[in-house]
């Protein structure tokens, strides 16, 4: 386009911390607020931002059905410019048979289309959990190709140590790392996704 082409390699990161709480408003029925602290890098350049999910959940024996509005509040600042942060929605639908947990979701973000994904979890004595999901066909990670997803999590009492491998089209292949713990109703949690480009 410019009558040359240049090439290299450049990665991207993003780190969150926060913390949240719940409330129970019916027997099967809880509100839950967090807050996390957002700090993204895009080669040498980096930006923060404080940010507030909410949901609601409904729940009984087997079936979990949940919505959650996330990202709430301003964007990250790069060098002078500030980003807006996109909302998020999210509906999605669980329900549990024996050790094995199958769950579909709808996530909606500002100025995209809605993306569907469908997943399964199978559970080994509440220890070591192994996870693979598909995301439906869309653009909203850089193509229009459906993308195959898997994951691994180890819970130590109230402690869950996670990590998934999510495809993120043109952007390359996103490693996700976390570590979250629950006590009653209030969590604490700690991620990580990490890419690496070659353009």
């Amino acid at each position: 386009m410019y009558g040359y082409t240049e090439e290299g390699d450049y990665s991207y990161s993003d780190k969150a911390a926060g913390f949240g709480t719940c409330f129970k408003i019916k027997e099967n029925l809880i509100f839950g607020i967090s807050g996390k602290m957002i700090i993204e890098k895009i080669y040498s350049y980096s930006g923060k931002s404080f940010l507030i999910d909410t949901g609601i959940l409904y729940r009984s024996k087997n079936l979990r059905v949940a919505f959650t509005l996330q990202n709430i509040g301003e964007g990250v600042k790069f060098i002078k410019i500030k980003e807006k942060s996109p909302l998020l929605l999210k509906l999605g639908v669980s329900y549990n048979v024996r050790n094995l947990l199958i769950s579909t979701e709808i996530e909606k973000e500002s100025h995209s289309d809605f993306v569907p994904k469908i997943g399964m979890e199978f559970k080994i004595k509440n220890l070591l959990f192994l996870r693979a999901g598909f995301i439906l066909k869309n653009d909203y990670y850089g193509d229009k190709v459906s993308k195959i997803t898997a994951g691994i999590g180890i819970k130590i009492l109230n402690y869950s140590f996670d990590y998934a491998f999510i495809p993120y089209g043109i952007l390359g292949n996103t490693h996700y790392f976390s570590i979250s713990g629950e006590f009653w109703c209030f969590w604490f949690f700690f991620w990580q996704n990490f890419v690496s480009q070659h353009w």
